[in-house]
């Protein structure tokens, strides 16, 4: 009895891994190929498909991201998380002078694209959980602001 259900948990186990294992496989050539020349030291490679792209999650040295390539193995874009001692000084600046009673970001995500960088910020004001969109130079682009009751 007990071999019988080692065998059918590790039956189990084998049906929930082994599509993980060969997800890299069914990546396109293409794509794998551009991704292992951008990214030669990446670590924990893990892919997922997409309508119309291709996604990457890895480790690039410290720092977890996401790149993100088209059909034809062109690469559109690549998220980093990164710490706000990482955030180029103007776009820290005008953050913070435009909100100067901020003590701390939610969350930092650098956004790598071929027409430049943008920072996606976001930090809690009050009941407003607010999202920023920062060029390199420190220029606001967009502001979201997502109110909450405090009840949530």
């Amino acid at each position: 009895m007990i071999k019988a259900l080692m065998s059918v948990a590790l039956l189990l186990a084998a049906a929930v891994v082994a599509p993980v294992l060969g997800q890299e496989s069914d990546v396109p050539s293409t794509i794998a190929a551009a991704f292992a020349q951008k990214y030669p030291k990446a670590d924990d490679v893990a892919w997922e498909e997409l309508d119309d792209s291709f996604i990457a999650s890895f480790l690039n040295g410290d720092y977890y991201c996401d790149a993100h390539f088209d059909k034809a193995g062109n690469w559109m874009e690549t998220s980093t998380i990164i710490d706000e001692a990482d955030l180029p000084k103007a776009v820290a600046a005008s953050v913070k002078g435009k909100y100067p009673n901020l003590d701390y970001f939610t969350s930092i995500v650098q956004s790598d694209r071929p027409e430049g960088l943008l920072y996606y910020l976001g930090f809690e004001k009050g009941y407003d959980y607010i999202t920023l969109t920062v060029d390199n130079k420190g220029m606001i682009l967009d502001e979201q602001v997502e109110s909450f009751d405090g009840n949530d």
